[in-house]
């Protein structure tokens, strides 16, 4: 009879070490299962997170590449060899480039003079062929090349040999100035 017990007992021990056994390696199973899915989550959200803020970025380059364009050449220039100003508009896509307020040596006024005579946009530039300079005899025409860079424009001419000028983009003050002046 004691053997029986002892039999039953052992029995019963290596039966509850196999459940046990088996117990622990499904909960070693359902923990593994739970870290996974919790990883998963996560892995998701940090992308989530991730792709939104990429968007916001691009958005916000996108908005700040818009300004520098939209200044583009349009408005009053000073030429900073002569420190004279100049108006850049366009009609029908043209470009004109016309220097105002000259003075004559005797200070009389002088007649406005235009540079640029109509040139078109290419690319990231502005060309022509009859772009006139005012310190050379009138009949003369150049090849020219307008170019902008924030609050930079260079202007370039070419005939055989080619110069080239920078004019600096008029502080908002000082172009109501010269244009109120122009209009008296």
């Amino acid at each position: 009879m004691y053997m029986k017990k002892m039999l039953f007992v052992t029995a019963l021990t290596i039966g509850l070490g196999a459940t046990t056994a088996n117990a622990q390696e499904q909960v070693q199973e359902q923990v593994q299962e739970q870290m996974q899915e919790q990883v998963q989550e996560q892995a998701e959200q940090v992308m989530t997170e991730a792709t939104e803020s990429v968007e916001k970025a691009v958005d916000g380059a996108t908005t700040m590449v818009v300004p520098a364009k939209a200044a583009g050449p349009e408005g009053m220039w000073v030429r900073r060899k002569k420190g004279q100003d100049v108006r850049v508009s366009f009609k029908d896509g043209a470009m004109y480039c016309t220097i105002i307020n000259r003075t004559k040596k005797s200070g009389k006024a002088k007649k406005d003079f235009e540079m640029c005579h109509g040139m078109m946009a290419e690319g990231d530039a502005w060309k022509g062929k009859k772009m006139k300079h005012p310190e050379m005899p009138k009949f003369m025409t150049f090849k020219g090349t307008v170019t902008v860079e924030g609050d930079v424009l260079k202007i370039k001419g070419c005939a055989g040999i080619c110069d080239s000028e920078k004019w600096d983009r008029a502080k908002p003050a000082e172009a109501a100035k010269v244009e109120e002046m122009k209009s008296e």
